[in-house]
Parts: structure tokens; sequence; C-alpha cells
């Protein structure tokens, strides 16, 4: 007969997580932060904790200007979120995939930029970027090696933080 009850699974491999788990909860010095399915916790976790240990490598904090404007001191910029949000938020975060090289820079959240470093994997690049002259925090973005291949000589000249991809975290 199958087992049906619950399991307590812990692990720090989000591979095996994302995997194993259907229902994930992530606790930070004891303390529970975030429970949800792996979709909902991976895809867009509520918190900080969250958003570290699903992977995401750009979290910075910031303050609530307008009902849809943050403001991001470690970036330098302001950034439209395209909604109204809670004032429990306090930090923002994108991961190094969600970045986009675009041409337009009238696009919500486009910034010109400046490429610190590149560093080549087997299977994507990692860049360091700066989008502003008063960022303090250089923003990681990862890019498939095949794209790289086709615009490293002349990538486009801004690049998109996208508003649905920005994660708002407690």
């Amino acid at each position: 007969s199958a087992y049906t009850g619950s399991i307590l699974f812990v692990s720090h491999d989000l591979q095996e997580i994302y995997r194993m788990c259907q229902q994930i909860t992530i606790l930070e010095q004891g303390t529970q932060v975030e429970i949800g399915s792996k979709t909902a916790v991976f895809e867009q976790p509520r918190t900080k904790a969250g958003a570290k240990i699903t992977g995401c490598a750009n979290i910075t904090g910031c303050n609530l200007m307008l009902k849809n404007q943050i403001q991001v001191n470690d970036w330098g910029c302001v950034l439209d979120i395209g909604q109204a949000v809670s004032n429990k938020i306090t930090s923002v975060g994108i991961r190094a995939n969600h970045l986009r090289f675009c041409d337009q820079q009238d696009l919500p959240n486009s910034f010109g930029y400046q490429i610190k470093s590149i560093k080549e994997m087997p299977d994507k690049i990692i860049l360091l970027l700066k989008i502003t002259e008063q960022q303090i925090v250089w923003l990681k973005v990862e890019i498939d090696r095949q794209y790289w291949q086709n615009y490293s000589e002349q990538l486009p000249p801004y690049v998109q933080l996208p508003t649905e991809k920005l994660l708002l975290l407690a």
C-alpha cells in the first residue's frame, strides 16, 4: 500500500526540491517566512529569503515612491512596478535571466548600460552591468550562449528590467 501522509524533506538543492516537492516551506532563522506551491514560490516569491533561496541573483532594498514606482538606491534608479503594492515591500529582485537587451529606451525600466565583466560558462554567458552613474551594486545578467554568439559584437544599446519580472519582496 502507498503511503499517503506528508513527508518533511530538507534540502538546499533547488533542482532536487523542484523535482520532488509539490509544496515548499522556506525557513529563515527557524521561522517560516514563505509557504506555497513549488510553482508559486519559485516564480513569485514574496520574501527576500524566498527570492534568495530560489536563486535570484539581483536583490536589493527599495522605497515606495508613488503607487506604482519604487526608488532603488543601490541600482541608482526609479522603477515602474506597474501596480499599486503594499507598503510592506522593502526589497526588489529580478532574476539574472529575466533582464532583456533591447533597442528602445522608451520601454518601461530601460536603461543604457556599461559592462563590467564577462564570464563564459558552458551553457550561458554571465555579465555584470551598471545602468546608472549612481549605481553601487552591479546587476548580474545571464544570457544564452547562442544569443551571445549572435550579438556579442553589437549588443542592443539598452537593458530592460521588465515590470512583470520584478519580484516585490517583504
